[in-house]
This record gives C-alpha cells, sequence and structure tokens, in this order.
C-alpha cells in the first residue's frame, strides 16, 4: 500500500534536519589504553564467514535507521557479558553521552558504512588465515574491540573541527563526517535504475540514426523495457534481509544463478587489491543456492553500468564514438542526464495548469529551468555529478570548502542561481517570464532550487552550508523582490520516488510547504 503523499513528504524529508553523525575509535572509548595488537589479531578466531556475514547485517541495520551496536550487544552471551562488563558500560555510556553544547544535534556510533567497505576487503585479504584460526567457542565482543580499532585508522582525529569557523561549523562538519562514513553510491531504487537507463536509451537514439534497431537485433532484444527489466530481475530476488535465495528446480533461474556466481566475492578470499564494487555477494556456505548481499548499493549499480557499459561498446563498434567510457559517461552527463531525465522529471510533477514552465537550450550561463506564474518563480539548476574526486579522503577543512564552492557555488549552482535572480530584477528580461504584464517585483517570491543526480549530495548538512553561502552573498543585492527563499536541494532518485508512487505528487506545492517548514525551524 503506498503512503499518501503527505506522509511520504514527511518521512523524505525528516532525514534533513541537521545533525552531526561522529563514528567513535578506539581512543574515545579507552583514551588511556594503548593498545598493541592490530584489527586482525582481534579478528583471528572468529570465523570469516561469520565477520562477513555479521557486517552484512550491520549494512541491513544501518539501510533500516537501526542501532546495530544496541542488537549486537544484546545477543552476546551471559558470559561474555559479565567477563566485558567494564568495556560495555563505558561503550553503551558514551555512546549515549550527549554534545554539551546544546546548538549540536549529535549522534554517535561505532558501525558505519565506509568502515563496513573496508572491512570486508580486510576480511577477503586474509580469510585463508582466518579460517584456518578459526574457534567454534569463539567471543564475539572482541569484534567490536576489532572495530573500534578499525575506525582509528579509516579515520584520523576531529582536530580539523577546530578549524572551521563558527558559521559553517553545522554544516561542514557534518559533511566532511558524512563523506567520509557514508558511500557516495547510495542505494537506488530498482525504479530509479530503470528511469535512468530509459533516459540513456531515449538520448542514444536521438543522437545516433538507428541505434534502437541495431542495438535489439545485436543483442536479440524483443523490446527495449523487456530487456531492462530482464537485466533488473535478480533484484527481484533480494528479500528484506539482504539475502537472495533461487530455487534450484526452477529452470528459469538458471541464467540468473550463473550470474550471481560472477558476482561471489568468494572467488577472491585471499587476493589483495579486491574491488568490492564488482562482487557486492557472498556465497552462502550453508546452500549453494543462497546469496548474502554484502553491499546493496553496489549491487544495483553494478546493473545499470553493465547495461550502460554495454550500451557504450556497441557505439564504439558500431558508430566509432568515443575513445573511452568515461568520455561516454561525460557527455550523457553533460547532456542526456539533463535534457531527458531532469526534464521530463520536472514536467511530470507540474500538475498546476496556472504555472508554466521553461527550459534552457541556449545560454550555459542561465539556470537549466524554470516554473512561473504570477506570484511566484521557482528556479531550477541541475547538477549531474556522480561522485567528486577525493571528497572521501580530505579532512582538512580549507580543502573541503574549496571543492564544494568550486563544484556547487562558483560559476555554476549558487552562482546561476543568483546570476539569474539578478537578471530577472530587470523588468526588460523580467517581463519575457512574466504573464501579467502589470504585475510588480514586489509581489514575487523567488524559490532557488538546486537539483543533484547523486542522492548522497541532497543531504542537509550541504544544502544549509550552500544556503549560507546563498545568503551571504544575496545580501549584496538588492533584488526588490517579495521575498526570496532559501535554498531547496533535491536528488533525482527522490523525485522518481514522489512522481512514480503517487500520481497526484505536485512539486510546487512540495517546494512551497517545504520552503515555510524550513522558516519555522
Amino acid at each position: 500500500m503506498l503512503l499518501p503523499l503527505k506522509s511520504k513528504m514527511r518521512k523524505l524529508k525528516s532525514r534533513r534536519y541537521l545533525k552531526l553523525v561522529v563514528a567513535l575509535g578506539w581512543k574515545d572509548i579507552f583514551p588511556e589504553k594503548i593498545e598493541k595488537r592490530n584489527v586482525l589479531d582481534f579478528l583471528t578466531g572468529i570465523d570469516p564467514d561469520v565477520l562477513l556475514i555479521t557486517v552484512c547485517a550491520i549494512n541491513q541495520s544501518l539501510d533500516e535507521g537501526e542501532s546495530f551496536e544496541d542488537n549486537l550487544i544484546q545477543s552476546l552471551s551471559n558470559a561474555e557479558k559479565k567477563k566485558y562488563r567494564h568495556e560495555i558500560s563505558r561503550i553503551l555510556s558514551i555512546l549515549d553521552k550527549k554534545n554539551s553544547d546544546s546548538s549540536i544535534n549529535e549522534e554517535k556510533c561505532i558501525f558505519n558504512t565506509k568502515a563496513n567497505s573496508l572491512l570486508i576487503k580486510k576480511i577477503v585479504e586474509n580469510y585463508v588465515y582466518l579460517k584456518e584460526k578459526a574457534d567454534p567457542d569463539f567471543e564475539s565482543f572482541p569484534f567490536i574491540k576489532a572495530y573500534l580499532l578499525f575506525n582509528t585508522e579509516v579515520y584520523p582525529g576531529n582536530k580539523f573541527m577546530d578549524d572551521i569557523p563558527p558559521a559553517y561549523f553545522k554544516s561542514l562538519s557534518q559533511f566532511i563526517i558524512t563523506a567520509k562514513t557514508i558511500d557516495f553510491d547510495f542505494v537506488y531504487h530498482q525504479l530509479f535504475i530503470f528511469a535512468r537507463l530509459r533516459s540513456l536509451f531515449e538520448y542514444l537514439c536521438r543522437n545516433y540514426s538507428g541505434f534502437l534497431q541495431k542495438f535489439e537485433e545485436k543483442y536479440n532484444i524483443n523490446g527495449l523495457d523487456k530487456y531492462i527489466f530482464d537485466q533488473l530481475s535478480l533484484l527481484n530476488y533480494l528479500d528484506d534481509k539482504n539475502y537472495i535465495r533461487l530455487n534450484p528446480e526452477n529452470s528459469n533461474e538458471i541464467q540468473i544463478k550463473e550470474f550471481c556466481e560472477e558476482l561471489c566475492i568468494n572467488s577472491l578470499f585471499n587476493k589483495n587489491k579486491i574491488e568490492l564494487k564488482y562482487f557486492p555477494l557472498l556465497k552462502d556456505s550453508d546452500d549453494q543456492n543462497g546469496y548474502f548481499v554484502l553491499n546493496k548499493a553496489y549491487l544495483f549499480l553494478y546493473f545499470y553500468h553493465k547495461i550502460k557499459f554495454k550500451a557504450f561498446q556497441f557505439l564504439t563498434e558500431e558508430y566509432n564514438a568515443f575513445n573511452s567510457y568515461n568520455d561516454f559517461s561525460s557527455e550523457y552527463a553533460e547532456k542526456g542526464g539533463e535534457e531527458i531525465l531532469f526534464r521530463n522529471l520536472i514536467q511530470q510533477s507540474l500538475k498546476n495548469k496556472y504555472y508554466k514552465i521553461i527550459f534552457n537550450d541556449t545560454d550555459k550561463s542561465l539556470i537549466d529551468g524554470m516554473i512561473f506564474n504570477n506570484r511566484h518563480i521557482f528556479l531550477f539548476e541541475f547538477k549531474d555529478y556522480e561522485s567528486i574526486n577525493k571528497l572521501d579522503s580530505i579532512y582538512n577543512y580549507d580543502e573541503v570548502e574549496k571543492i564544494l564552492d568550486k563544484n556547487f557555488v562558483e560559476k555554476k549552482g549558487v552562482s546561476q542561481l543568483i546570476s539569474m535572480i539578478k537578471r530577472l530584477k530587470g523588468n526588460s528580461y523580467f517581463d519575457e517570464f512574466i504573464i501579467n504584464k502589470k504585475i510588480k517585483t514586489h509581489t514575487i517570491e523567488i524559490y532557488p532550487v538546486l537539483v543533484v543526480s547523486n542522492a548522497f549530495y541532497n543531504i542537509p548538512s550541504l544544502e544549509h552550508y550552500l544556503g549560507i553561502k546563498m545568503s551571504e552573498k544575496m545580501k549584496e543585492l538588492d533584488t526588490g523582490f517579495k521575498k526570496v527563499h532559501n535554498l531547496t536541494m533535491l536528488d533525482l532518485n527522490s523525485l522518481v520516488e514522489l512522481i512514480y508512487y503517487n500520481n497526484q505528487f505536485d512539486l510546487v506545492k512540495c517546494l512551497k510547504e517545504y520552503a515555510l517548514k524550513k522558516k519555522q525551524i
């Protein structure tokens, strides 16, 4: 049963309140204790299959917003609870401890997505050793100790936060930490992957004569939509516990099983330099037809890039079109993502007949689109970023600020929105967009909106930071408008959800309500 529109909106927007999430390391729990053992020492004794399945369970808890720390501690044997009672008490106390600064909504955790991915690599690279040392009577608590020590390796100290100016502290400190604790490859819904692939093929059909017919003939495809759905069919077997179970008696699942085998990380045990992105499954050692999902985001994105890469190979063979896959991806991001997927979603979300929509096809210095009537103007700028290089490894405030300003503030993004507001201020340009020429600027409300392709960037901390940057620049500008609202950020994945799961979704109404809600916070 689909959620009602307002309930759906509350669910999506509830994640937007500013919160600082801190991943705890060894010194946060045991500052007085110098530990000479390493992560592998603590893990030794625990079967590596158990370790990998545990990481799967952590990822599942993170997806559902649950605390795995509490669940794991509660699952300890009575003997372990008694043996490690002092350590457990200290961990729980620090997890629950509130920040002395009441203006900071801080949450502490031990388990996190980035450390999970790196820990999987460590386990797989040392699989044979851990298997040989596995003890059937192993203890579970050392896993928590290993994770705390591992967090210390993954993340340096938080001294970098001391250099952040007070005006940007809430947003940038959270963004810097989030960029390291959360993968840029968020879990995309199957529907969003389909929408992205559909827009990709629409772009190729528009720009390469005879593409669809040639592509279908080469790969014996009977209809593009069916082809995409068939490729994504494995995702239908994924249950709510991140587990895939196939029926050996179903002949239709033979090909799916073969595909699952190709994605299993088991073939890489004890090898160095593994890429989890290409091997997101773990074969169940107790069930030859079962598979644990190590990382759901990687599994989903694998299908997208698999089909996209097949299209790229076809283009290079038939049209001699691109020198590299990166060139192909860049062209689609610049033209296909904006001109097809972004525009289609904006058009489908416009339900009010009294509003008009304009897309920019000529001047690249202008924003990408506008929705307007006699009283309200919504300005849209679209940024298609898969991920920005280095953001997940930089802890220097100045460097992070430079990267964000370069990609989201200067020249494009915030600056383009402000530039458009300036141009609207001039009556000669303003009249081109307003239906009733008698309407004055002081009656108009402006809603600047930055749309991003990657859901990672639609997080409260980045919206908050860019909103501050925009407000600083707007102070220098006397627009004469009734109101220029705070910056709003949207991502394409959320738009696909809202539009396709509720055909009554009204983007204009949503943006108005959100602007009002932000004003009240």
